[in-house]
């Protein structure tokens, strides 16, 4: 686990904004909050999650389908109901792949970041037939409540999210019925 952890903050340091540090990505694990006396006081676990809090903002994967802040306190509940002695890595990964926190889902921005990549990959394919803003909407909230339902955070599973909405929304019958949509088939 810490070895896949230490692989995504190698992979955040060539994906980070530039004002982020390299050494702002120093992660800290729960030893390193009890080494004054053995404990973790309540400041130390709100430290460590402030520090989750901020690895998040930095990784744009994570940024994108979480709430950072929500995670962070997800977080902090988890480390107070399970004390120090818990990796750092074991509690983010329950959080994000075992036993993900649906409601951290940051549905808002799934669906965003989806419908401006679907624009930029499919926009030309469907100019004939004249509807890539509604396809692509459907995609991404499509996307997005999938992701909501079963919150699992890695690309393969994100990409197959989107694979599968594609071919979903690819039969017109299976978008949501808009009010410009319905227009359109009136006038044809």
């Amino acid at each position: 686990m810490m070895y896949r952890l230490s692989l995504c903050l190698l992979a955040c340091l060539f994906l980070l904004p530039a004002p982020a540090r390299a050494e702002d990505l120093l992660m800290h694990d729960s030893v390193y909050y009890t080494m004054d006396d053995g404990i973790m006081s309540p400041e130390e676990m709100e430290l460590e999650a402030g520090q989750i809090f901020q690895m998040c903002q930095i990784n744009h994967f994570q940024n994108t389908n979480y709430n950072c802040e929500c995670l962070a306190g997800a977080f902090l509940i988890q480390r107070e109901k399970l004390g120090p002695m818990v990796p750092q890595s074991q509690i983010f990964d329950d959080l994000t792949l075992k036993n993900p926190v649906s409601e951290c889902a940051d549905t808002v921005s799934i669906a965003g970041t989806t419908y401006s990549m679907c624009l930029r990959q499919n926009g030309q394919r469907r100019a004939a037939k004249n509807d890539a803003p509604e396809y692509c909407s459907c995609v991404a909230n499509k996307v997005a409540l999938d992701f909501k339902k079963r919150p699992r955070l890695t690309p393969g599973y994100v990409q197959s999210l989107t694979y599968n909405s594609m071919l979903h929304c690819n039969d017109p019958e299976n978008r949501p019925k808009t009010a410009a949509s319905e227009a359109a088939k009136t006038a044809n």
